[in-house]
């Protein structure tokens, strides 16, 4: 491990080495090397911003194991190797429900208001995040097709991208029966709910660079016989779809990031990245983080010039009050300055699971072995 200034964030830097040690950890519920480290670093104040740890072996009972962390809006969904989804509340570490899959998840996990939905292969299970209640009919919904994108739901609907037929399919959530499909002319790679409320809306991208968005019109019955708004992009390709604050960032394997109005589908923005866009572009603080196929680039987000980019990283992992943590290939984790790009830190993150945290404020670790910890 390098550490290139004496920071306060050396409590992180000590979390992070100690975790990828396999000999380090308890099976349950005893105490590990890396949560006495932990609280040797806090109670000597050279680091305050433990928020909370957790041990889901300790509240199975049984040997358990995280292995798909995500977090989406206010809440952290940790998968487990029986298929379990715990989902934590990101500030207090409480753990809030738990649903049961049949197997792993094949899409990123989607929120749209007070739901989220889970897709595995042909089968998709809708839950509200502030329970874990089961939205649909029945105990999973299992589809006619397969999904070729996340899906998004309301409490009468589901939402998701298909191939073959090309389209977005609209899912009759309690009988379980496939409804209207706005058909395309591609497939529809990516779909994400925007707005709130009454007034959201279902924003679908295809691969062939077209843009579309739909009212969230009941599955069961006629198709939206109008567009909010539709475009298509020059991109040759779509590659990812994100919103923030109102705005989409879309981008393409010709480079370009998009950056549009989600209520007109107009384009505010647009500047080159680091060759092809490889994932979704994460809006924290009027800094835009977009994963190129050769390095991480940030842009303003007012403006969309470049601030600066990073060739070791392709991935963004959170932003912390005037530092960002970003995720390098040979598994390591720098530690950079929002403002300019330059490095102050490089963490030891072998073995161990960092997920993108979108609105930024705090790092998420799992060890792989049913710790989880969260630190400001």
């Amino acid at each position: 491990m390098e550490l290139r200034h004496l920071l306060p964030i050396s409590l992180l830097t000590v979390a992070l080495s100690c975790a990828s040690t396999t000999s380090d950890q308890a099976p349950t519920g005893g105490p590990t090397r890396l949560d006495q480290r932990v609280e040797s670093f806090v109670a000597d104040g050279q680091f305050s911003g433990e928020l909370w740890r957790l041990n889901l072996s300790q509240l199975a009972k049984e040997k358990t194991h995280d292995r798909v962390l995500q977090v989406e809006g206010d809440l952290l969904y940790v998968q487990d190797q029986t298929h379990l989804v715990h989902a934590i509340d990101l500030e207090t570490g409480i753990h809030e429900w738990v649903v049961s899959l049949s197997g792993e998840m094949s899409q990123p996990v989607q929120a749209a208001g007070e739901l989220v939905t889970f897709v595995f292969d042909d089968r998709m299970v809708s839950v509200r995040t502030d329970s874990g209640a089961r939205v649909i009919g029945q105990p999973e919904l299992r589809l006619d097709f397969w999904p070729w994108s996340a899906a998004v739901s309301t409490d009468q609907s589901l939402y998701v991208g298909r191939a073959a037929p090309y389209g977005v399919q609209a899912v009759d959530s309690q009988r379980g029966v496939s409804g209207w499909q706005y058909h395309t002319k591609g497939a529809v790679s990516h779909v994400m709910m925007a707005g709130s409320g009454g007034i959201a809306d279902v924003v679908a991208a295809t691969e062939d660079g077209f843009l579309v968005s739909l009212p969230t019109w009941p599955a069961i019955g006629k198709a939206p016989t109008e567009e909010n708004w539709q475009r298509r992009l020059p991109a040759a390709r779509i590659t990812s779809l994100s919103g923030s604050d109102g705005r989409l960032f879309v981008g393409s394997d010709d480079t370009f990031l998009y950056c549009m109005d989600e209520g007109s589908g107009r384009i505010l923005w647009k500047n080159g990245a680091a060759g092809r866009v490889t994932g979704p572009a994460r809006s924290v603080d009027g800094a835009v983080y977009v994963p190129g196929e050769n390095a991480l680039t940030v842009f303003d987000a007012e403006t969309g010039q470049e601030l600066w980019n990073c060739t070791e990283s392709k991935r963004f992992v959170t932003q912390v009050g005037e530092l960002c943590y970003l995720a390098t290939d040979n598994q390591q984790v720098s530690v950079r300055q929002v403002s300019d790009g330059a490095e102050v830190a490089r963490l030891d993150a072998r073995g161990l699971h960092l997920p993108t945290v979108p609105q930024g404020g705090i790092l998420v670790i799992g060890d792989g072995r049913g710790h989880v910890y969260a630190l400001r």
